[in-house]
């Protein structure tokens, strides 16, 4: 819709669209992939309830925020309730100047995360109070290369249907510390393939991550 915008900055005022009142969009892949210049000059964007609503029926998100080059921040993903989303494959993939992102969803049918955030270099942490997501199965690559990041709080809280944690936290070259992976389970891992591969600064592996 607004792959390669270059010039688009923020997200446009949908108020006087009739799309976002009966929504039925199924598919919001690669909305603003390559809008290189969509954050910049602000650090946060919010995402409206017109907006939320919009997307709320999308079932395949992968690849929305692509290339965001100069997206800094995002604190206010906080209206993701009752998504039809099964796929956020790549959804902040390569956003180079990400620092930090809160975001609580809802999402029973969420099957894919994985390298939802690839290659963002100066990610630092995320935050979420609730991340509804039971049916998740795919994480491998979610942190890849995500080099600056020490911090992940409840993003993954349902981890039991997990199998494939490939290269989870790749080049994660600042994450010390496996404590906030104590609580998770990992029963149902098959592809575990270089999940902690160049993390320089971690000393110790998490428990369970021997059994696999």
């Amino acid at each position: 819709m607004f792959c390669k915008c270059t010039k688009l900055k923020t997200l446009p005022d949908i108020n006087t669209w009739f799309l976002y009142k009966e929504s039925s969009i199924k598919n919001t892949s690669m909305l603003f992939n390559g809008c290189k210049n969509f954050g910049k000059n602000f650090d946060d964007i919010n995402l409206s309830s017109e907006w939320a609503a919009l997307i709320s029926k999308s079932e395949d998100m992968s690849y929305m925020f692509n290339r965001c080059k100069n997206l800094k921040a995002i604190h206010k993903l906080k209206n993701l309730k009752k998504l039809s989303v099964k796929s956020m494959c790549g959804m902040f993939n390569m956003c180079e100047k990400l620092e930090s992102i809160t975001m609580d969803i809802d999402a029973p049918s969420l099957e894919d995360m994985s390298i939802m955030f690839q290659g963002c270099e100066n990610l630092e942490k995320i935050d979420s109070s609730s991340c509804e997501a039971k049916a998740l199965e795919n994480v491998g690559g979610m942190f890849a290369n995500c080099k600056k990041i020490v911090s992940i709080k409840n993003i993954l809280y349902y981890t039991e249907k997990i199998s494939d944690i490939t290269a989870i936290f790749k080049n994660c070259k600042a994450l010390t510390s496996p404590d906030f992976m104590k609580s998770w389970k990992w029963e149902n891992v098959a592809k575990a393939k270089e999940a902690f591969s160049g993390c320089d600064s971690l000393k110790t592996t998490p428990k369970w991550f021997s059994n696999i």
